[in-house]
């Protein structure tokens, strides 16, 4: 749903269309996070089997948790994006990466909490960021659920869930066989570098995301 807001935004010709058209989409992304952030709560056990060296809790709980929280967020970003508002995109971005890494190294380095302090330094920057989304989108936003914008932006965005959830499974399987053949040792390892080499990717989506709605 989120990524409709980068075609179906330009459907609408008037500030109202649009601000409602935005509501439309906070509130049906939030109410169906909400559905499956609680279905694989219920079906923590199966979602634990992907890799059954990690505990569900605490690692996918807030991992699963954070994602939640970022909907806001990642919604607030695209907006500033479609709007062509660089400034408060990089500000918001660079304030976020400043106080996610701010917080992780505070947990893991000084802490000493580990894979958990990352986490829950993922997860109280997303939390903080709530609000402000919140107040950012105030003024640009009409709380309103409107069905047929509803049904374009499913119909827009429908078609991507397959490619998505391949590139998913592309994405992670090599780091479960990676763990099951082998240990957790390996896979942070395999990760970290894993990591380095998603620098020419970023740069890729970068271009991307501000090319996009230009086009």
């Amino acid at each position: 749903l989120e990524r409709s807001l980068n075609r179906c935004y330009f459907d609408y010709d008037n500030d109202n269309e649009k601000k409602v058209f935005i509501g439309t989409i906070v509130i049906s992304s939030l109410t169906f996070s909400s559905i499956f952030l609680f279905l694989l709560f219920i079906f923590s056990d199966f979602i634990g089997l992907i890799f059954k060296s990690i505990p569900f809790y605490p690692y996918y709980f807030f991992c699963l948790t954070t994602l939640y929280l970022s909907t806001l967020y990642n919604i607030t970003i695209i907006y500033f994006r479609i709007t062509e508002q660089s400034k408060k995109f990089v500000i918001m971005s660079m304030f976020y990466l400043l106080l996610n890494s701010t917080l992780v190294i505070y947990f893991v380095v000084i802490l000493k909490n580990g894979a958990e302090g990352k986490l829950t330094g993922n997860l109280l920057a997303n939390m903080v960021f709530i609000p402000i989304s919140f107040i950012i989108l105030r003024g640009n936003v009409i709380y309103k659920f409107n069905k047929k914008m509803f049904q374009n932006a499913i119909f827009y965005s429908l078609p991507i869930i397959p490619s998505l959830l391949a590139a998913f499974i592309t994405n992670i399987s090599d780091r479960v066989f990676v763990e099951k053949i082998l240990d957790l040792s390996a896979l942070g390892i395999y990760s970290m570098g894993y990591q380095i080499a998603g620098v020419i990717p970023i740069l890729g989506a970068a271009f991307y995301g501000a090319y996009n709605p230009m086009f």
